[in-house]
């Protein structure tokens, strides 16, 4: 109904996000299946680990609410994929963030190192520089939620600055840029991320 991730998995068949549900497409077969749904919330991003589904761990973003304009919270989760009976189990909360509207950010990779990166949206608070602030953010963070040591903050952040960052994506030599939604469509931004940078939200 509302895809808003689609993975090409290494099985050849298209992961999605989709409201409560993580849904697979087999192009093949025209079948879809789900191996997730949740009782609320609204698919944001998702990744598969790199060495997926040798190491079956799922990283996923959810809207606390129903569409994510309508809600304040997102939800940062790990999931297992099951093989055997097809389904995804385990759903582990590794942490919250807030946002404003539909600056939610929400997208999820893998970087080179195993560790995840995460997009969150401009919140439009005044105070320190928090996840709670008005800076907009890349995050961090390995896959039981924890802090990697090189990080530049013990907050999850990799860079910040940035206004309602939605795409993300690994260049073939391993650097990761985003995209970014500017003020009224005057200020659209591709970036190169790397560590420890401010992009001048």
């Amino acid at each position: 109904n509302i895809p808003w991730e689609i993975l090409w998995g290494p099985d050849d068949k298209l992961w999605m996000t989709d409201g409560p549900l993580i849904t697979r497409w087999d192009p093949l077969t025209d079948q879809v299946d789900t191996l997730l749904q949740r009782t609320y919330g609204n698919g944001l991003g998702m990744a598969l680990h790199p060495d997926f589904p040798a190491t079956p761990i799922v990283i996923a973003v959810f809207d606390k609410s129903a569409y994510y304009s309508n809600g304040d919270t997102c939800e940062v989760a790990r999931f297992t994929y099951d093989a055997v009976n097809d389904v995804l189990t385990d759903e582990t909360l590794l942490f919250k963030y807030w946002h404003a509207g539909e600056h939610a950010g929400g997208r999820v990779l893998f970087d080179t190192t195993g560790n995840v990166l995460l997009t969150t949206g401009d919140f439009f608070m005044y105070g320190p520089d928090t996840l709670f602030s008005n800076s907009g953010k890349t995050l961090r963070f390995a896959t039981d939620g924890s802090v990697p040591a090189d990080n530049p903050r013990a907050d999850r952040t990799w860079t910040w600055g940035h206004r309602n960052p939605q795409g993300l994506t690994m260049l073939p030599n391993g650097a990761i840029v985003n995209s970014e939604h500017g003020q009224l469509g005057f200020t659209n931004e591709i970036n190169l991320l790397q560590r420890n940078e401010d992009h001048g939200y």
